[in-house]
């Protein structure tokens, strides 16, 4: 469901037991969010609740993972922190300041490299020079045994 405020649609979850149809949009005046419904945080640096499904049913999760990058030409790696990881069904990573996202496990070019390795508990991952001590983002959506 969407509600507009100052002038920009804005999504929100609906509440089980609500009789609003899926992909109902509303006027919003600026007040607060009519009862029985919350406001959706897409990303964040702890795990949520995507909405969507994965083709096996199960339901798929969120979670940003930020850090600085070390010197190039070395392996790094930072803790995955998922209990009950499944299986990685999409992983999209953004390094540096550009508006550059990209979406593979892997981006290269002669000094501009970054190769990452999926494990059970971490994420090992190896950058060129170019990316040597910048910013990182990296988005992984997943799903749980447990669903």
């Amino acid at each position: 469901m969407k509600y507009k405020y100052n002038g920009e649609w804005i999504d929100v979850n609906i509440k089980a037991l609500d009789s609003m149809p899926v992909g109902t949009q509303v006027e919003y005046t600026g007040e607060d969010i009519p009862t029985g419904w919350e406001e959706v945080n897409d990303y964040s640096t702890t795990e949520i609740d995507t909405g969507k499904k994965w083709i096996d049913g199960k339901k798929i999760y969120r979670k940003v993972f930020v850090g600085t990058t070390g010197s190039g030409g070395n392996w790094s790696s930072f803790p995955l922190n998922i209990t009950n990881l499944n299986e990685i069904t999409d992983m999209r990573f953004k390094c540096g300041t550009s508006y550059e996202m990209y979406t593979s496990n892997f981006y290269a070019s002669s000094t501009y490299q970054i190769i990452f390795r999926l494990g059970e508990s971490n994420v090992q991952y190896l950058i060129g020079s170019g990316y040597s001590d910048l910013p990182y983002k990296v988005i992984i959506e997943y799903t749980k045994t447990i669903d």
